[in-house]
């Protein structure tokens, strides 16, 4: 037994190891800190209460306290509060809440070294794009949701956690051997957690499909696992379309300043150059 736990441990990418300590580091100061006081935060932090409290087997219902009379996980997906909810039968809503944070903190470099794992072999390789996309959740100045400061600064907490499954979600439909239920499991788990990561998966996963048809290769495992998944997401995508009139239309363009947008495009050039030169010796 104790040789079959080392050889596990010796699997454990040293690097990856190596990125993991900051967002360690990361989750145990928003767990032991009181990281759920600040902006939408406190929000997500009440809807999950009233969740556990009125609504908990349903998923959704009317909020009597909160939300201005619009029911409860009608406009805005409510996995990432659901869970939260069902986990806080044992541990208490806040614990419970700063729990599937903290996993989620945990997860997002494994899930970015598995899929830079599609295109480079080596692990130093595999390291470096990890810690230079983990360097963009970091360094993003501004408003952009899924980062650090998204996380921390305005309590965007949903948004957060569909980051790693994002992630998992691209390599599950380019690894070599895609499992359409794997696929279908986790956009739906995208969908149902966040709205605008859940169009960004259905956006790549057309981009993907059209990249195959004009290879003219028809790519019926797509479609499957996109059939799937909306069946999976259903019971909120139905009603969501038929109150999307109930949606107020505001965007924060003020947030998206000039820094915000160098950064992602330089994240994308870099990330085309290191595709590219993936031959050489550096990048296998």
């Amino acid at each position: 037994v104790d040789i079959t736990k080392m050889a596990l441990i010796k699997k454990i990418p040293f690097w990856l190891v190596v990125l993991e300590i900051p967002l360690c580091y990361l989750a145990v100061q928003y767990f032991t800190r009181s990281s759920l006081e600040v902006y939408d935060a406190s929000s997500h932090l009440a809807q999950i209460w009233y969740l556990k409290n009125y609504l908990w087997p349903q998923i959704s219902g009317f909020n009597s306290l909160n939300l201005l009379g619009f029911d409860q996980g009608l406009l805005y997906p409510s996995l990432f509060h659901y869970i939260s909810a069902t986990l806080a039968f044992l541990i208490g809503v806040e614990v419970a809440t700063k729990l599937v944070i903290v996993v989620s903190l945990v997860l997002l470099p494994v899930s970015i070294y598995v899929f830079s794992g599609l295109f480079f072999r080596t692990a130093y390789a595999r390291a470096f794009v990890t810690g230079t996309l983990l360097v963009g959740v970091y360094a993003l100045p501004g408003y952009l949701g899924a980062d650090i400061k998204g996380l921390i600064q305005v309590g965007l907490l949903p948004s957060f956690v569909s980051l790693p499954l994002v992630f998992f979600y691209l390599w599950s439909i380019l690894k070599t051997k895609p499992n359409v239920i794997l696929s279908a499991v986790l956009l739906a788990g995208v969908i149902l957690t966040h709205l605008v990561a859940g169009i960004f998966c259905l956006l790549f996963l057309f981009c993907v499909f059209l990249a195959r048809l004009v290879i003219k290769k028809l790519d019926y495992s797509l479609l499957k696992q996109l059939l799937l998944a909306l069946g999976l997401s259903a019971f909120f995508l139905v009603p969501f379309v038929f109150n999307y009139s109930l949606i107020s239309q505001s965007v924060h363009l003020s947030s998206l300043l000039l820094p915000n947008i160098a950064v992602l495009v330089f994240l994308v050039v870099f990330s085309f150059v290191l595709w590219k030169v993936r031959t050489e010796k550096l990048y296998p």
